[in-house]
Parts: structure tokens; sequence; C-alpha cells
């Protein structure tokens, strides 16, 4: 018995690998999903938007990575998703505390709800945030950082699954936001899966 998401094609299932490697991979199954041809420059760029965020998965040591985008009117990274299993029921209390602790920028204080999933009960954190600009010349950049705590107590070995998704433009935030909710919610056991 095992985990696996049922997820739509906007969303990319970064590869184990090098970042260059991984970032070549995951842009290939974006391209290989649109009705139109991509130009080399866009295809490039999005290649380095992809080899940076396998960098970052990398540096986060998370389990799975996802990545969502969207291909109207352009191609463009939409949101990421870094997944982290920890043994246990006990961590998803941790993790909620957590993603509550005073956060710098913060614009609002954190949303927090609960639901019944498939998996049994579990919480959703929205936060909004600043980001810091680049530099001097540029301004802070609304963010949203949306958190799904699942606690998975069906496994031989129970678990808690922590979703951690970041939409790095508030601009799209009203789209992207319904999709992560359903990818969250998409976390299923399979029972023939290792």
């Amino acid at each position: 018995m095992g985990l696996e998401f049922d997820y739509v094609n906007a969303w990319t299932k970064f590869i184990e690998g090098d970042p260059t490697t991984t970032g070549r991979a995951a842009t290939a199954n974006v391209i290989s999903h649109l009705q139109w041809p991509v130009p080399k420059r866009l295809e490039s760029s999005l290649e380095s938007t992809m080899t940076k965020l396998a960098q970052l998965r990398n540096e986060v040591d998370a389990h799975d990575f996802f990545v969502l985008t969207t291909d109207a009117p352009t191609v463009e990274v939409l949101a990421y998703t870094v997944i982290q299993y920890f043994p246990g029921l006990d961590p998803a209390a941790q993790a909620v505390d957590d993603a509550l602790l005073p956060l710098a920028g913060r614009t609002s204080d954190p949303d927090v709800s609960t639901c019944v999933t498939a998996l049994g009960p579990a919480t959703r954190i929205l936060d909004r945030a600043k980001t810091p600009g680049r530099s001097l010349l540029r301004r802070a950049v609304p963010a949203t950082t949306i958190r799904w705590v699942q606690p998975i107590p069906q496994l031989p070995d129970p678990l808690t699954a922590v979703l951690t998704t970041f939409i790095p433009k508030r601009a799209d935030e009203s789209f992207a936001a319904p999709l992560v909710d359903q990818f969250a919610l998409g976390l299923v056991l399979n029972p023939d899966s290792q």
C-alpha cells in the first residue's frame, strides 16, 4: 500500500536526478502537453526556471516536488509544491504550529481551515506575505503560500504528509489556489503500490 497523487497535466512531477536533467525533463513534460509550438527562446527560459526549481528541491530535501504551469497566454510557472513525509501522526500538530509562527513580511493572519479528505481530517493554511524585492529599485512582491497537513493513519507505518505550495505572484492566487487544493485533495492510497 502506498501513496500517490491524482493530478491533471497542468502539474509536472519532478524526476530524481541532478538539477539540469530534472529541469530538462520537466520542461519536456510541459511542452508535450501544449497544443502549439513553443519558440526556442521561451523553451530556454522555461528550462532555466525549471532547473532553478530543481535546485530548490534539492536544497529543501523534498520527497516529492510538483510544478503548476499554465499555457495561456504563454507558458508560465504559477506555483510549485514541496512535499515532505514525516513518520508518525504527531508531526501534524507541529507542522501546523510551524506555519503559524510569526513571519517577516506577513500581510495578514494565516487563514486556517480543516476538512475531511479521502485520507481523513486535514488542515489547510493560507498565508500571504510580501517577499523582499531583488534589488533596491524593485518593490516587494506579494506572494501566497498554501500548506496542507495530512495525517495518514491507514498506512502500516502511519505518517504525516506536508504539502507546501508557493504561488510567487499574488495575481495568480485566484486561479492557482483552487488547483492547489484539488491537487492536495488528490492524495490517495493505492493498495497496489509500494
